[in-house]
């Protein structure tokens, strides 16, 4: 019998998009009126669902990639994958850690959640992901 491959079952293979923060650690991710389609907003919670500061929180690469660009003062990455074909954008970071032209790899710190650009929400992680071409 053949068996089916799930994600599951590849998901240490490169290529793989990873949520951009680190295991085990637990964030609510939440979408608002006037935020793109494909944009979540992600703040750290407690196991039992209480808020924590996620201020200086390590924000990570989401897959392998280039950086394409950042503006620090809005605390703004984004990273190409696959020759560009996908791309994840990060906001709301404090500081930046990467400049464009770098490589990062999956799992790489890029930035910290801080306070930067238009946060009206108070701390949190911005976070896009989408294929260029749609």
């Amino acid at each position: 019998m053949t068996k089916i491959r799930t994600p599951e079952d590849e998901i240490d293979r490169p290529g793989w998009f990873y949520p951009p923060f680190s295991p085990d650690w637990w964030y609510q991710g939440q979408t608002y009126p006037g935020h793109s389609d494909f944009a979540v907003d992600f703040n750290r919670r407690t196991r039992t669902g209480g808020w924590l500061d996620d201020r200086g929180d390590p924000v990570l690469a989401a897959a392998d990639g280039t950086v394409a660009e950042t503006t620090p003062v809005d605390g703004y990455v984004a990273i190409d994958h696959y020759g560009g074909l996908w791309r994840t954008e990060y906001r709301h970071m404090q500081p930046v850690s990467v400049k464009p032209g770098d490589k990062v790899k999956r799992g790489d710190r890029i930035g910290s959640i801080g306070e930067a650009g238009n946060a009206p929400n108070g701390t949190h992680l911005h976070h896009v992901h989408y294929r260029r071409d749609k």
